[in-house]
């Protein structure tokens, strides 16, 4: 399902890749409301401006797509005139009455202008990344396909009709108990739901959420049958000597089925899902019975080895179902809290709590960013520290959106080799003319593991005046603060709660 701003960016013919997008309107803590959506489409080149809708006459004027407030909620309009407006929301395109539409629903109405240049940052690099994750997910599904297949030709002469439609059912089987797993990790599936929705039955949730769906060890019924049917198929297809053995196995199964049923019966509340299922598991014994596929001696005992295979597998689902789930709902938490930690309010009143160091222009020059930002971001950073060179990767990545902050460095010097290359590194920054970003970048880059080859490649060691004078404040910075964990931010002076990342800065209105 596609969300408002994907299909604005869509809509403008904006370069963009869905995992990005995705990413950007999920960690946005305003994306139900046009600040939000505004600052995120600010980030493709596209520029807003919203008004509360008085007359809806003014629209008509209006030749790019914009997108207007519905009940709480965004609608991105296609095109209008005096009769019909054509809106879309989520994957659902329609026309309605231009007159019914802003008379009844309309709150306010957010115009879009896309600029030249508009397309996603670093879009070449994403569009690569998602492009390899596509062709990684190709490659298992054609894998398996040409397996699955190839092991299929191996047993046509070994299998006959009953043991294909047995094994059939159990895919099916298989494929439904997927969708309950789904709605239990998820707490929704889109096709587990449309097939509820499609026998206009209510009761799905209530059977899934009863004590009865969890019979021991807090083993849900989806985990246990998929479990189940997952050793039966992948048996079924790679030991064929072992299907007798399948065959009773399965018969014994249909009493859970028949549980099943009286069980829904009695409670009057039924699980589609839940239902089809089983009807395969009956299914199943009846092609068992029609193609006389018992065995006339039972199998040896050694014969039923594997089934050590179905609590060994049926508990790794059940602990991976409800890992996923604690995962889901841990982000769900996040995504609820998220916009009251990132309030203004509580984030300056949360950081006027911290200490308090002093720090002005004259401890460094090293400053990136936007130079006339009302507020600086000090970062106190060795240039030998792998979590100071990830710190300085999220500054970079997020320097286009932090217009609000200037960034400035003070390095820490606590060594001969950490001076000498801290030496250097400012020396070639003093004297690039201002590019300090893509000399920082390619220090944290390569520098950093290979500092002789950086010191080379720039014209070997340098002593020049200035270089010593900026680290001589550096250095007398450090002392008098008597900081020594690298990296340590500061945000106009006070360290920034540990509960914040520099992400977080993005989203936050801070105090001048």
């Amino acid at each position: 399902m596609c969300n408002i701003l994907e299909l604005t960016l869509s809509a403008l013919s904006v370069k963009h890749t869905k995992t990005f997008v995705k990413k950007i309107y999920q960690e946005d803590p305003d994306r139900n409301n046009f600040q939000g959506l505004s600052r995120m489409l600010s980030l493709f080149g596209v520029f807003s401006s919203g008004y509360t809708c008085v007359d809806y006459h003014l629209l008509f004027a209006e030749h790019d797509p914009f997108i207007v407030a519905v009940n709480n909620s965004f609608s991105l309009v296609l095109s209008i005139d005096e009769q019909n407006i054509t809106i879309r929301t989520s994957n659902t395109t329609r026309t309605i009455a231009t007159a019914t539409f802003f008379m009844n629903t309309v709150d306010a109405v957010l115009l879009l202008k896309k600029s030249d240049h508009a397309c996603e940052p670093n879009f070449k690099d994403h569009i690569k990344y998602e492009r390899a994750e596509i062709i990684k997910k190709q490659a298992i599904t054609i894998s398996l396909c040409i397996l699955l297949g190839f092991k299929m030709h191996t047993l046509s002469g070994i299998y006959g009709i009953g043991e294909w439609l047995f094994i059939s059912l159990n895919v099916v089987a298989l494929v439904l108990c997927g969708l309950l797993l789904e709605k239990q990790v998820n707490g929704k599936s889109p096709v587990g739901d449309k097939i509820c929705m499609t026998f206009k039955i209510q009761g799905c949730n209530s059977v899934l959420g009863s004590t009865a769906a969890k019979p021991f060890l807090s083993i849900t019924w989806s985990e246990l049958g998929f479990g189940f049917l997952g050793v039966n198929t992948i048996i079924a297809l790679l030991e064929p000597n072992k299907m007798s053995s399948l065959v009773l196995i399965c018969l014994c199964s249909v009493i859970v089925s028949i549980w099943s049923f009286l069980y829904q019966l009695i409670r009057k509340k039924w699980c589609p899902l839940c239902v089809l299922i089983q009807s395969c598991v009956l299914l199943q014994c009846a092609v068992i019975l029609c193609y006389k596929m018992i065995p006339s001696f039972p199998p040896h005992l050694y014969s039923y080895v594997f089934i050590l295979f179905f609590p060994i597998v049926i508990i790794s689902i059940h602990f991976m179902a409800r890992f996923s789930r604690n995962n889901r709902i841990r982000e769900e938490t996040i995504q609820r809290l998220y916009p009251i930690v990132t309030d203004s309010n509580v984030f300056n009143y949360q950081l006027k709590q911290q200490q308090y160091i002093s720090v002005s222009n004259n401890d460094s020059s090293i400053i990136i960013g936007n130079l006339d930002a009302p507020n600086t971001l000090t970062i106190f950073i060795s240039l030998h520290c792998l979590p100071c060179a990830e710190t300085h990767k999220m500054i970079s990545s997020l320097l286009n959106r932090l217009d609000s902050y200037r960034i400035q460095y003070i390095f820490a010097v606590f060594n001969y080799e950490l001076e000498r290359d801290s030496k250097t590194l400012v020396s070639c920054l003093l004297n690039s003319n201002g590019s300090y970003e893509t000399l920082l970048d390619e220090w944290f880059r390569d520098g950093m593991n290979n500092p002789n080859c950086f010191i080379n490649t720039h014209g070997g060691i340098h002593c020049d005046i200035s270089a010593n004078e900026e680290i001589e404040k550096h250095k007398k910075w450090a002392t008098n603060s008597g900081l020594q964990a690298t990296p340590t931010l500061l945000l106009n002076g006070y360290v920034l709660p540990q509960e914040y990342s520099i992400k977080d800065l993005v989203y936050i209105t801070c105090e001048e």
